[in-house]
């Protein structure tokens, strides 16, 4: 990854990150046991086989074998840069960011439309 941001700021970004409340943002979750579900944002299918692992901070999407942490998510599945994905979770967990820390050019991340063929919501419910 070739982020700008400090590596102790980005290590201190991703401890604060949560997976489903991140992804809780996009998608329309389902608790099923310990862990949550939801469609593939990645491909259209009627069954859910996306799922997230709060305990281990994770999700794995097997209808495309795709996985990872927050940040993963937000740019595969939301097309954020990575200093994007890395602004959009210091935002919504109150990690500080101060100037120096961030890129010359960084702008607030927003939240983005669906890709094509996404079933991801926009503030949908968990």
């Amino acid at each position: 990854m070739s982020s700008r941001i400090p590596p102790h700021k980005i290590a201190e970004i991703k401890a604060a990150a949560n997976v489903v409340d991140v992804l809780g943002d996009f998608l329309t979750l389902k608790k099923r046991g310990s862990n949550y579900f939801a469609l593939s944002p990645f491909t259209s299918e009627k069954s859910p086989s996306f799922a997230i692992s709060p305990s281990k901070n994770i999700w794995k999407d097997f209808s495309t074998n795709r996985g990872g942490d927050s940040l993963d998510f937000l740019m595969e599945a939301r097309g954020m840069s990575e200093e994007e994905g890395l602004i959009y979770i210091a935002q919504k967990f109150n990690v500080v960011l101060a100037q120096s820390d961030l890129p010359d050019d960084a702008a607030p991340a927003e939240h983005r439309p669906p890709p094509q063929g996404g079933h991801a919501q926009p503030g949908a419910s968990r």
